[in-house]
């Protein structure tokens, strides 16, 4: 019990079980989809729990996404409905995470959008990445992510004013952070499908 001398009193504390991890994976090719969902449900530290959700690209402004902590698209820019939802999660501080789908798209989100395709052979190596923030920021610990070893086969031109946070030895930026009032909008320039990348 407290006493008059505050220095000798104990103080306890207890934290409840931590929130799931919530992500939504939006994504035309089914190898990329469940590549995503499994990603999505890996969480960062033993403590938490995470949880990738697939949801048609249709179906999308139907989902709940109060409780979403990151989106991950791979299909065409979305408009209407499914950006203003988008929108709302990343204001909220959820992130998105665009990939780039195979059919041509000429739809912008945040300014971003999608170019033409480009073809490596022999596959090429991220040349530099932002390990201070971002993304690619290193783990907690300090070591660096193994970004240098990813392979890239195809990639896609990011079209619009970003950040780049990874480039391509070409200059071609692999992952940028769209301008915002939050930084929680990113255009990646490739998939996990096996013809195009080794991220999978």
């Amino acid at each position: 019990p407290a006493v008059d001398n505050p220095a000798d009193n104990d103080f306890y504390f207890t934290f409840g079980v931590p929130p799931v991890r919530r992500s939504v994976i939006v994504a035309d090719n089914d190898r990329t989809r469940r590549v995503l969902e499994l990603a999505a449900g890996i969480p960062r530290e033993r403590l938490f729990r995470a949880v990738g959700d697939a949801a048609d690209a249709q179906a999308f402004v139907a989902t709940p996404l109060d409780d979403v902590a990151a989106v991950l698209w791979q299909s065409d820019v979305p408009e209407a409905a499914a950006a203003e939802a988008i929108e709302r999660c990343v204001d909220r501080g959820g992130q998105v995470i665009f990939l780039p789908p195979e059919a041509a798209s000429s739809g912008r989100f945040r300014g971003l959008g999608w170019g033409s395709w480009n073809e490596y052979s022999p596959p090429v190596r991220p040349a530099s990445w932002r390990t201070e923030e971002g993304l690619l920021a290193s783990t907690s610990g300090g070591e660096p992510l193994p970004v240098g070893e990813l392979e890239i086969r195809r990639s896609r031109r990011i079209e619009g004013d970003g950040t780049p946070l990874a480039a391509l030895p070409d200059g071609r930026p692999l992952l940028v952070r769209a301008a915002g009032r939050s930084g929680g909008v990113h255009f990646l320039a490739t998939t996990p499908s096996s013809s195009a990348s080794a991220l999978a």
